[in-house]
């Protein structure tokens, strides 16, 4: 979803498009993947150095809210991504040395038996799902590394 798209979409929901807001959604529409909540007010504070942290957190949460970012906890932290096919349902795997994520681009729950999973009756209305690995290019590193020891 592209940057103009994204704030007709907080308009329509009656939210402002604030300065602040806009700044926000052009460094994540920037840049694939999932940055942290730091890491786009590093990005912003060149063009708006008064916009505090907290203000960066405050809309990313609002905007996770209206399901316009989705967000997942990686080494404590969480890290925000654009949803750019529009529902917010994605999942991904996760590198567990350089931080790296790559989307999945199905959903593994489709391939459950929910018959076997859910002992009763539960209706399923939101869901995530991350695999936590080492990614082709850490796995790498650690052989090289591993090869000089002895």
């Amino acid at each position: 979803m592209d940057k103009t798209k994204l704030l007709k979409e907080l308009r329509n929901k009656g939210y402002k498009v604030t300065p602040q807001r806009q700044e926000i959604i052009e460094v994540l529409t920037e840049r694939e993947g999932h940055q942290s909540a730091e890491e786009v007010h590093k990005r912003i504070c060149s063009h708006y150095p008064a916009m505090g942290l907290d203000t960066v957190y405050r809309n990313l949460a609002l905007l996770r809210n209206l399901n316009i970012v989705s967000e997942i906890n990686f080494g404590g932290k969480n890290r925000y991504e654009l949803n750019r096919d529009g529902d917010g349902h994605s999942h991904h795997l996760i590198c567990l040395g350089c931080g790296v994520s790559q989307k999945l681009d199905f959903c593994p729950l489709d391939y459950f038996d929910w018959n076997k999973v859910l002992k009763k009756d539960f209706k399923v209305k939101n869901h995530r799902f991350e695999i936590f690995g080492y990614c082709s290019h850490c796995i790498q590193i650690e052989e090289n590394e591993g090869e000089g020891e002895e």
